[in-house]
């Protein structure tokens, strides 16, 4: 009986674990309920004294460092349930001291703490393979989930979750254990969603979970912690950013409803609807409902900082500046009594009156506030306790906001008297901020964390890209460096990540490192790329809840300590090192014009920002920096072109091509027909923005009459070859270590899809026959040396035995199906031969590659969309292209949108086979896409000669060709057979001669 009273109540508790505010109304009973579970497992002197002096301990002990779960309570209570062989109840006390961690945030103990009981757990399954542990391990699942969303691996999560749904809903009659868990993970899949921004399928996991409440006679027990309330507000939030205001009303009238039953936490609950609530109407622009509930808001006493705030916020949305000004001084006067000048709401309000004096023209009133709020926190901060807490610090993140303002002031300033000395010092400003943000991304371990700072510092970098144009703008022999520091800022805010994979990959390769060194430091990464690789493959299997995996993921966070700890002491050792890891965006313009003259190439770098886009042009001895002459105009014929390329089979006709025509043309003259001099015919482009999505090859140079046939409108492959780079930093990061390339010998895998699986699967995507992948390999194989996997045996374990195992191949060519993930680019995958694409094992995901070394030189990924995924602001798409990067591939041919199976054979075929002739990969595919379209020519082909079936296939990375290790001995076949047939006329002619 103890025991099911007290599993019930940590099954509510872990319920409601990350709900603080929930805890605190039970954790009044948790002292008793301990005390009774000692007494009542207690059949012996000594078991029953260890009882009675936890029950000392716990009437002792506060009520708050019990709910903050006290190690030695808990793990005391664990012991004794261990000496009496209660595994329920050890379990239970185990997974209490868990829950007090995760209160405290402790997750990295958490983690440890559920590996160790996960380990225990399968010793114990082993010894009694009858005993039931199912709870237990239910607990496990529940705790990891917590784990991995706090490493920001919202997928591994969401599998978890996933798991525990299915097996929950599969119950036929479920307990109300089995109900309230299905409830909980409906409710944390909907949390998850909803950072994915899957906010619609959000919405049916809490109506699922309210649902299931309401039915089985829930609702005191999720009411009493606000969890109904909570889904309310999720789903308000998720209907905002689907923009359905009526559906976020009906919210609110829930969220109103339902305060009236809370019995706790009452002003807590209110705060935070009437909160919400008064942002909706705020952002919407309705002045009497935002008043309203900004009265609400006031009238609850816990929170008048916090509604000063509030009140602040709406003075400045609702009055002109001269009267919203006066208003927000004086309650900043009032926070300042309040909470003093470094609170964050007085921080807030500070920020905002500068705003404001900014937006009425008062620069001077705007630069005083600016540095009254620099001084009223510096005067409130202690001394950071190291550099690094001073980095990463409030004071840091704080100053490049006040420096951002500061130079936006100032530029207004110039805009308005025309003196250079504000737009040097607005450009001091800028400067400033910007290093800020290299001071920050340094200090961060986290890759994605790096990437999520450059994310939001896009405005940043577009305000300094602003005054550099400006400054190049300026009369002078001087204007042209601006043209390399607008180069400089473009190189900083792309590709953070991939630069930072090339340079600790590189970093240990040079000479001035002892053998030693590098050969532990390779040992040391290679153990933690096989440890990653194994949790990949567990989470595939659905085996995330085991000992074994717990144990190697602790493993693996001991060897990665262990490898900075290494990595830190070789810096100290040789600081050259240092220096080299954080070199980040050091490729210089007058570099880059070196290697383009020497190369006769020419290079175009864009950045695309919220108001302007901004290119850099050079041909090597020319350069010139330029912003879009019409934002918008571009903009527009960018979604035009990406959705006339992905849908033209849809509707391909006339009106539409010439919808295509004009989009292409009008592109083509904001880029590079605006640039001042002629490009060479080798061309090299850094996209941002939309233009990632666009082939530039199939740009129009000029325009078309309505008459004239595809295969002869001026598309800009005719005139340019084009090849594409992440960024020119990470080009010559990887340029470090790329080896001197093979001659080109292929794995080419072209696996075999049934008509039967779309019947046996048909919820799977990207499943349907290829009847041309076989006959695309036989192509590769009649230019190049290829081992060719076909068929069934193309599945994913024979690509493992191949790319792990350290053969001699070149190029892994594969032939099959893809998905571009564009809400999670990890999860972008390529399609491998499997009776069962329902499981894992028939992709291979774009995450998975993030823990392989693979040996290929090139990577040609014959399939839909592999260039494409998730987009992220400066590092560009995140999907199967940027993995095979991150696994040590040099060079790659992808695809920009879905292909045709039969044209990719053209392609792929006059590709290898000018590969074959030793020709640069850039090369080799323009060649491939001229001949295609020259062979439409021919046949006087309209509708294939358009770009949707040739100008998908875009080169990536290293461009030089590869060895031709054959050639030499074609060229002696090809001579002795011509001397052969030399002797054999001589012969003939000879014979007839002596007859006559």
């Amino acid at each position: 009986m103890h025991s099911t009273i007290f599993l019930n109540l940590f099954r509510d508790i872990n319920r409601l674990r990350v709900k603080q505010d929930a805890l605190r109304c039970i954790r009044g009973l948790l002292p008793v309920m301990c005390c009774v579970c000692a007494v009542a497992y207690s059949p012996v002197a000594a078991q029953e004294a260890d009882a009675r002096q936890l029950e000392e301990e716990a009437s002792e002990m506060d009520r708050s460092a019990l709910y903050e779960g006290s190690s030695e309570l808990w793990l005391r209570a664990a012991e004794l349930r261990k000496k009496q062989g209660n595994w329920d109840a050890y379990f239970l006390d185990r997974a209490y001291y868990a829950n007090g961690l995760a209160m405290r945030s402790l997750i990295t103990e958490v983690s440890r703490e559920m590996e160790d009981v996960a380990f225990e757990l399968d010793s114990l399954k082993k010894a009694n393979p009858d005993f039931v542990f199912d709870t237990v391990e239910v607990i496990v699942k529940r705790f990891h989930i917590i784990t991995l969303l706090e490493q920001n691996d919202v997928a591994g999560a969401e599998e978890i979750c996933n798991s525990l749904i299915e097996q929950f809903e599969a119950i036929p009659e479920k307990s109300d254990y089995d109900h309230q868990i299905l409830i909980s993970q409906y409710f944390r899949k909907a949390e998850l969603l909803t950072r994915k921004g899957a906010y619609k399928h959000a919405t049916e996991y809490n109506g699922k979970a309210l649902d299931a409440i309401f039915k089985g006679g829930y609702e005191s027990l999720y009411q009493r912690d606000g969890a109904i309330l909570k889904a309310y507000l999720q789903n308000a939030d998720c209907y905002m950013a689907l923009q359905d205001s009526v559906l976020v009303r009906f919210e609110f009238e829930r969220m109103k409803a339902r305060l009236g039953a809370l019995t706790s936490k009452v002003e807590e609950r209110s705060f935070e609807v009437y909160k919400r609530i008064f942002d909706f109407y705020l952002a919407s622009g309705k002045r009497d409902s935002a008043s309203l509930y900004l009265d609400l808001l006031a009238a609850i006493p816990a929170f008048e900082a916090e509604a000063g705030y509030y009140r602040a916020r709406f003075a400045k949305k609702f009055n002109a500046p001269s009267k919203a000004i006066p208003v927000m001084e004086g309650i900043r006067r009032q926070l300042i009594a309040m909470v003093g000048p470094a609170h964050q709401y007085v921080v807030s309000v500070s920020l905002d009156l500068a705003k404001s004096s900014l937006e009425a023209g008062d620069i001077p009133t705007c630069l005083d506030r600016l540095n009254t709020i620099r001084n009223g926190f510096r005067a409130e901060s202690t001394p950071p306790a190291s550099s690094q807490d001073w980095i990463s610090g409030r004071d840091v993140r704080l100053s490049i906001e006040i420096l951002l303002l500061e130079a936006k002031a100032m530029l207004s300033s110039f805009s308005k008297s025309g003196k250079p000395g504000e737009l040097q010092d607005a450009w001091e400003k800028a400067r400033l901020a910007v290093d800020g943000i290299d001071m920050l991304r340094n200090a961060l371990f986290s890759e994605s964390d790096r990437v999520f700072l450059v994310e939001t510092s896009y405005a940043l970098y577009e305000l300094a890209l602003e005054i550099s144009y400006l400054k190049y703008a300026q009369p002078g022999d001087a204007h042209l460096s601006w043209a390399d520091t607008a180069f400089d800022l473009m190189e900083r805010s792309k590709s953070v990540s991939l630069v930072d994979a090339a340079l600790r990959r590189n970093a240990f390769s040079y000479d001035f490192l002892p053998d030693s060194v590098r050969v532990l430091e390779a040992a040391k990464r290679g153990q933690i790329l096989k440890l990653r690789q194994t949790i990949d493959d567990a989470r595939n299997r659905g085996d995330q809840g085991s000992g074994d995996f717990f144990q190697v993921q602790g493993r693996l966070v001991d060897l990665t300590r262990d490898y900075q700890e290494f990595v830190g002491y070789v810096k100290k050792a040789y600081p050259v090192l240092e220096q080299i890891l954080n070199s980040g965006s050091n490729s210089g313009l007058r570099e880059i014009d070196s290697k383009l003259a020497r190369d006769s190439m020419g290079l175009i770098e864009f950045f695309y920002g919220n108001q302007a886009v901004f290119f850099i042009a050079s041909n090597g001895s020319m350069r010139s920096f330029q912003k879009v002459r019409d934002h918008a105009l571009l903009e527009s014929q960018c979604a035009v072109l990406n959705r006339h390329l992905r849908t033209f089979l849809n509707e391909p006709t006339h009106a539409r091509i010439r919808e295509f025509a004009h989009a292409a043309s009008t592109v083509y003259r904001q880029t590079l027909g605006s640039i001042p001099f002629s490009m060479p015919f080798r061309v090299q482009v850094v996209p941002d923005g939309p233009l990632r999505g666009i082939s530039f090859a199939c740009l129009m140079t000029g325009k078309a009459g309505d008459r004239v046939p595809l295969y002869e409108y001026p598309f800009a492959v005719k005139k340019h070859q084009f090849s594409y780079l992440y960024s020119c930093t990470f080009q010559s990061k990887l340029m470090n270590g790329v080896h001197p390339s093979r001659s080109p010998e292929v794995d080419a895998f072209c696996p075999d899809f049934s008509p039967q699986l779309r019947t046996l699967f048909p919820d799977e995507i990207a499943i349907a026959p290829l009847p041309y992948n076989v006959e695309e390999v036989r192509a590769i194989a009649a230019h190049v040396p290829a081992r060719r996997v076909i068929g069934a045996e193309a599945d994913k374990e024979a690509f493992s035995r191949l790319a792990l195992s350290g053969h001699t191949s070149s190029v892994l060519h594969l032939a099959s199906h893809a998905v571009a993930n564009q809400e999670d680019g990890g999860r972008s995958f390529i399609r491998f031969a499997s009776d069962r694409p329902d499981l894992p094992g028939s992709k291979l995901l774009a995450r998975e590659l993030y823990g392989l070394e693979l040996p290929y030189h090139l990577v040609f990924l014959s399939a839909c969309e592999t260039a494409t995924g998730e987009i992220r602001r400066g590092e560009g798409f995140v999907g199967l292209a940027r993995g095979f990067f991150y696994a040590g591939v040099e060079s790659m041919i992808t695809t920009l949108w879905t292909i045709s199976d039969r044209a990719s054979v053209d392609i792929v075929d006059r590709f290898y086979a000018s590969l074959a002739k030793g020709c640069q990969k850039d090369k080799a595919l323009w060649e491939a896409q001229v001949a295609y379209l020259n062979n439409q020519r021919m046949k006087k082909d309209k509708l294939h000669a358009h770009p949707f079936f040739w100008a998908a296939f875009i080169p990536l990375g290293d461009l030089e060709g590869m060895q031709v290790a054959h050639g030499g001995h074609q060229a002696l076949i090809c001579l002795g057979i011509g001397m052969l047939a030399l002797i054999f006329l001589y012969l003939i002619i000879r014979k007839k001669f002596r007859r006559v």
